[in-house]
């Protein structure tokens, strides 16, 4: 994924980074990953919480027949703090 973006915001100043639009480039990316890199199921209580770093792959899969759902439903919310320096910084290698 990192790669797929540092390509997608080269030429661009790190000041704009914010204003490119990425979505070719990280469908692309998508499609490649789920082609050619396992998928790990990774199941959450509710209530409980999920740290992936900033560039895996997520998403959320229906839920198996075997598992039955809470009265409220299901609520994701994905968190992605705003680093110093921007774009630039959550595109660093760490």
């Amino acid at each position: 994924m990192r790669d797929a973006f540092v390509n997608a915001f080269a030429g661009y100043d790190t000041k704009g980074l914010k204003e490119v639009d990425v979505t070719e480039a990280y469908q692309a990316a998508r499609r490649v990953a789920f082609e050619t890199c396992p998928r790990i199921a990774i199941a959450a209580k509710p209530g409980e919480v999920v740290l992936l770093h900033r560039m895996t792959l997520h998403g959320v899969a229906p839920w198996p027949d075997t598992v039955k759902a809470v009265p409220e439903g299901r609520i994701i919310a994905y968190f992605r703090p705003e680093l110093p320096d921007g774009v630039a910084r959550w595109l660093a290698s760490d």
